[in-house]
């Protein structure tokens, strides 16, 4: 019995030194490549990404807590109607192909009536025109996230802002890049708005073409021929 203990004490002793020497070589390794600028930088960006995420739900929830108590002001630039409008249409769920998802939208926006069309096509055309005009202050944005994400990783003193040459090509790499990211934000919401418009125009324009739609004028008399 006591030979038995003592290989599995064995064995426990090998597993353990065979786990701790793997675990040394990738603490080594991470600290290794720590020191370089692109692996900071990337860690930064990357927490930096997760803490507005973070934002972005925490005002999200308030918005949709105030939204279900009717405590939020009515607002027709209000984002949150958007957002509980366009969820049946903007849903994750498994692709169905290209023209399968397009008459999808077509179905759900061919139950609204024309006036509503009209006015939902105007209410895209306003907020496509909104994130236009928006985007020097987002910008703005990516360049303050890049000067602080620069101050984090201690290339640029907080208390005394001075560049060296070496200090200024690193925070002009880190303002770039949050300035693509903040790019590709904007470019997928300004495309997603701008595909929506256009699928409101077409549906309301089907619906004034068609001459059995409610409250519309048919474009021509209709003759139904009878045989003699």
């Amino acid at each position: 019995m006591s030979q038995l203990w003592e290989l599995f004490v064995l064995i426990g002793k090998i597993i353990w030194s065979k786990t701790s020497a793997s675990f040394f070589a990738i603490d080594a390794f991470f600290t290794s490549i720590s020191a370089y600028f692109f692996v900071q930088a990337l860690y930064a960006i990357v927490v930096g990404l997760v803490v507005l995420k973070l934002i972005h739900k925490v005002t999200s929830y308030y918005y949709d807590y105030n939204y279900i108590h009717r405590s939020l002001k009515s607002s027709i630039g209000s984002q949150r109607d958007l957002a509980v409008f366009l969820q049946p249409l903007l849903r994750k769920q498994r692709s169905g192909g290209l023209m399968n998802n397009l008459l999808e939208v077509r179905k759900y926006l061919m139950h609204l009536r024309p006036a509503e069309l009209q006015l939902l096509g105007t209410y895209f055309k306003g907020s496509i025109a909104a994130v236009k005009y928006r985007k020097l202050l987002v910008y703005a944005g990516a360049v303050l996230l890049g000067l602080l994400t620069s101050m984090a990783l201690g290339i640029v003193s907080v208390q005394n802002i001075t560049f060296t040459q070496t200090s200024a090509i690193k925070t002009v790499v880190l303002i770039l890049i949050w300035l693509m990211l903040v790019s590709i934000t904007m470019q997928k919401k300004l495309s997603q708005l701008i595909q929506l418009h256009g699928m409101v125009e077409t549906c309301l324009q089907e619906k004034k073409d068609d001459p059995f739609e409610p409250n519309q004028k048919p474009l021509q008399e209709i003759v139904y021929e009878t045989s003699t």
